[in-house]
């Protein structure tokens, strides 16, 4: 990267020196020089990190190795972190059901039994059977003062013969 910023600069200075009418010849040269040899400098430490020399492995392929081992190691770190909060979450899940399992209160039987409700269901069966007989009643009645208006059955069967019951 240094020499990449030093080749834009020199080349600047190039392009300031070539823009004059009469450049100065040994100036151009030393600047072209200098950026010919920075690039060939750029192109050795390129080749050096790509080529492998005496079976030696490539620092290019070990960076890459590097990288996806740390990209693994952070993965594996993840899940550990992940399957400790697990396992403490199951912990106090356990940790409450043992202390809910282990707490044995006697059960306390109460004073009045809450089932059968007999003055409950006393009174709704008397309820009902007080709604039942005031509709028989009712309907007595009405049919009374329909089919016997006067009141007296003998007194209509006398009156018309026909009427047989």
């Amino acid at each position: 990267m240094t020499l990449e910023l030093e080749i834009d600069q020199i080349a600047k200075s190039l392009v300031i020196h070539l823009e004059n009418a009469r450049p100065n010849t040994p100036k151009v040269n030393t600047l072209k020089t200098s950026i010919r040899m920075n690039k060939d400098l750029i192109q050795a430490k390129q080749a050096e990190l790509t080529q492998t020399t005496g079976g030696a492995d490539l620092l290019a392929s070990k960076n890459a190795r590097m990288i996806v081992a740390e990209e693994d190691y952070q993965n594996r770190e993840m899940m550990v972190q992940a399957a400790i909060q697990r396992i403490e979450a199951a912990r106090v899940a356990a940790d409450w059901q043992a202390r809910h399992l282990a707490t044995s209160v006697a059960s306390v039987r109460p004073e009045d039994p809450s089932y059968p409700r007999k003055f409950e269901n006393t009174l709704l069966s008397l309820l009902i059977f007080g709604g039942v007989q005031l509709i028989m009643s009712l309907t007595t009645s009405i049919l009374h003062a329909q089919v016997w208006p006067h009141g007296n059955f003998k007194a209509i069967c006398e009156i018309s013969p026909t009427i047989t019951l």
